[in-house]
């Protein structure tokens, strides 16, 4: 599982906010929202990446599942997690380089 804090603006990156992370994937333009989860892992497209905006009260959190055993257990979980969350799908290029951004490579 990856982690995303950043998102592309101007030449640079900027962080996203603590809380509001899903509001501002939208309005960065660089990920598109999903009303439904995918099916399965194999059925994204190979150029985009699921991110998967947990909001956990005091603070959001953007994970980014980069394996199929990640995405069964955020979507196959034998309890379901209250939390709410938002989907987006993302270039796999782009999310790869802000993932990295999260520790520092």
């Amino acid at each position: 599982m990856k982690y995303i804090n950043h998102v592309p603006e101007g030449d640079g990156f900027t962080h996203l906010p603590v809380c509001g992370k899903a509001a501002a994937l939208r309005a960065s333009g660089h990920a598109a929202e999903l009303a439904e989860p995918p099916k399965s892992y194999s059925g994204l497209p190979e150029d985009k990446a699921l991110l998967v905006v947990v909001e956990n009260g005091p603070f959001d959190a953007v994970a980014y599942p980069d394996e199929e055993r990640e995405f069964n257990r955020i979507f196959y979980r034998k309890v379901p997690d209250p939390r709410p969350t938002t989907l987006f799908l993302m270039d796999r290029t782009l999310a790869e380089t802000l993932a990295a951004k999260v520790f520092g490579q």
